[in-house]
């Protein structure tokens, strides 16, 4: 059983003018009490109240518990005094309006390392003896003024702690309910426990078996109305004893609850609750935490779902961008491989206007070509002489523009390498009197429509239009001219230069390209200019490189914006909680406690919000790839890594919430709220 003794105990508030809130007060509160603190507002009666409770430091004298000087406690040692000897009655409640009664009863043992069905039966017993064990499941937002204030007093008497201080217990109540109350009180301090009620009304003074009054900082006792500063010779408890009775009314619930109560409670209005603090102080079980954040997010779950709405958006961002940055990059070097670096051409060209190379390397198409199939790695070779320029027309004797000309050898073009939308019949090769024309070419001559078999007039020459080229390889003149066979083009047009195109296998390009000049015409080989895409493995490292590099910028955007989203909106829940936080304070909590409880709430959240944000990531992903008819290319181990990523966005963005809520003293989170 506790001892407070004050020794000129002083509080004096700092600022621009000090303010002497607690002028060397002096008393002690011994173990059984009932002790009424009154005066009016601003005396200093809830300063008295602060200190005497641990709740506030004093600046001078001396207070002792038990006989031990409580001036120099740590923060940690104080919190443990604080939860083994105090219990906490307040005139604003400071219940969690949406947890339910028995949650809220729970909580004023968390902090006492109490294994959970412990904690679980002594609510029950608790909140019998105020009698609300029928409205355990209900939320403490479903009660009336009375009734909470009565859970609050469940709360307190469950820990079993010695000493209850009632800051203005009445305060918000009406007078119905006020008696209720102070009946309670009354039974509480019957079956053995100390009592501190600070008020400002002298009927609820009159409960007290002992009445101190603050005025303008200075404690005294009153003694029938007058009053004495000497408190060594008090009795512990008057011989006169005052007992409150309530006026009987059958239609006053409250009267109602408080005799079910009396008979619940037993002989003498005892609880049946241990008269020592159960547990051990300010000590949570590990397993608690967790619990306890899970029921804080449920609790709210409209708050709870917009700060994992948070990380889903910031981890699907982040999966999202590295799921199509995958698929994208093996659709590009798929394509690659298909197409561009496949292609090898060969060219020459005769300079300052002589034929003799020209008139040779033609007249080696047929046997070069056929050696040039004989290459390992190659898979088809079609020749490709360029004319000079035509004038091409949509009718005769018209000249709508002039146009590339290209002559190709076998007449039939290679489908591995001329991509041609032919507009009758099978691929073919072509005649003496059909063109085809590239695809830029045809719309912008117009050429008429299919079923009216168009032509073009070819340096005044009529040709039937049987197609058009879509895809030319590496040649880019050719979706902008026109090709004939290589017999109808001479005909036509002068040979500009004459070349070849091959088509190799995957991964044959580079060593296609070195031998190939040598294998058409060895004798020219030196003067044949090769065309051959990059290396691929080089360009597939930079275009890698590229990919990654536009990866890891959107990836760090996505994931900043989430930390910085969740930092404000968890920070923001730390000031909406103030009074929440103010009273785990009180009830015995550490800062480090308050930053465990932020710390596994935000895990929670990003643990769940990393789950779902990898879910509507793959999602995303398949749809694009779906309608984009991609082949979808994902990571297995990107599930993990978003879980991961979920977990560490909801750490980090609770650091700045970890900082706030540490900072947290329960006399001004108490006195804000």
């Amino acid at each position: 059983m506790a001892v407070l003794e004050f020794r000129e105990v002083s509080k004096t508030y700092d600022g621009t003018t000090p303010v002497a809130a607690l002028k060397q007060a002096t008393c002690i509160i011994r173990a059984g009490d009932y002790v009424a603190i009154e005066g009016p507002s601003g005396a200093g009666k809830s300063t008295f109240l602060n200190v005497l409770a641990l709740l506030d430091t004093h600046t001078g004298g001396t207070y002792t518990i038990n006989g031990g000087d409580v001036r120099n406690l740590g923060e940690g040692d104080r919190a443990c005094l604080r939860s083994s000897t105090f219990a906490f009655i307040f005139q604003s409640f400071h219940l969690i309006g949406a947890r339910t009664v028995l949650e809220n009863v729970e909580l004023g043992m968390l902090y006492r390392a109490v294994e959970n069905s412990e904690r679980r039966a002594r609510a029950r017993q608790a909140l019998e003896f105020v009698g609300l064990a029928h409205k355990a499941s209900f939320t403490a937002d479903q009660l009336s003024g009375g009734e909470r204030q009565r859970v609050a007093i469940a709360r307190a008497i469950a820990t079993g702690a010695p000493i209850v201080v009632a800051d203005e217990p009445t305060g918000n109540l009406d007078s119905q309910n006020s008696a209720l109350i102070l009946k309670l009180l009354d039974k509480l301090n019957a079956g053995g426990t100390t009592v501190v009620m600070v008020t400002h009304d002298s009927s609820v003074a009159a409960h007290a078996h002992r009445r101190l009054r603050v005025v303008d900082g200075v404690v005294s006792e009153v003694f029938d109305g007058a009053t004495h500063v000497d408190f060594e010779d008090v009795p512990t408890v008057p011989e006169n004893r005052t007992q409150f009775q309530v006026n009987s009314d059958e239609n006053e619930n409250p009267t109602d609850l408080l005799k079910s109560a009396d008979t619940q409670a037993g002989v003498g209005g005892e609880t049946g609750l241990a008269d020592s603090a159960v547990g051990i102080a300010s000590k949570v079980l590990r397993g608690q935490f967790f619990a306890d954040a899970l029921a804080s997010l449920t609790s709210n779950r409209g708050r709870t779902w917009r700060l994992i709405s948070i990380v889903v958006i910031g981890i699907a961002l982040t999966l999202g961008t590295i799921g199509l940055s995958q698929t994208a990059r093996f659709q590009v070097t798929d394509a690659f491989d298909a197409n561009l670096n496949r292609r090898v051409g060969l060219v020459y060209k005769d300079d300052e206007g002589a034929q003799a190379g020209t008139a040779a390397l033609l007249r080696r198409l047929p046997a070069g070509r056929k050696n040039l199939l004989q290459v390992a790695g190659v898979e088809a070779v079609q020749g490709l002489v360029k004319h000079s320029a035509a004038d091409v027309a949509a009718r005769p004797e018209a000249t709508d523009k002039s146009a590339y000309l290209f002559g190709i050898y076998p007449a039939k073009p290679s489908p591995q390498l001329l991509e041609v939308n032919w507009f009758r019949g099978l691929p073919h090769p072509l005649s003496e009197s059909e063109v085809l024309v590239g695809q830029n070419l045809a719309k912008e001559l117009e050429i008429g429509p299919i079923e009216g078999a168009p032509s073009l007039w070819i340096n005044g020459k009529p040709f039937e239009v049987v197609g058009t080229i879509k895809d030319a390889g590496i040649r880019a003149e050719l979706p902008n001219g026109l090709v004939l066979s290589e017999d109808a083009a001479r005909q036509v047009s002068a040979v500009d230069s004459v070349g070849v195109e091959i088509r190799t296998a995957p991964g044959a390009a580079e060593q296609v390209a070195k031998v190939a000049a040598p294998h058409w015409d060895p004798y020219w080989a030196d003067q044949i200019k090769v065309l051959a895409p990059p290396d691929p493995r080089e360009m597939r490292a930079r275009i890698d490189a590229t990919v990654q590099s536009i990866l890891l910028t959107l990836t760090v955007v996505s994931v900043l914006a989430a930390v910085l989203a969740l930092t404000n909106a968890m920070a923001t829940g730390v000031h909406q909680r103030t009074s929440e936080f103010g009273l785990r304070r009180a009830i015995g909590a550490r800062p480090v406690h308050l930053a465990a409880l932020i710390s596994a709430e935000s895990s929670l959240i990003g643990l769940a919000g990393g789950m779902l944000g990898t879910v509507v990531a793959v999602f995303a992903v398949l749809v694009v790839t779906i309608a984009k008819r991609w082949q979808p290319v994902m990571d297995a181990r990107i599930v993990p890594l978003g879980i991961l990523f979920g977990v560490l966005v909801g750490i980090v963005g609770s650091l700045l919430a970890i900082r706030r809520v540490m900072r947290v003293t329960p006399v001004e989170a108490l006195r804000s709220a």
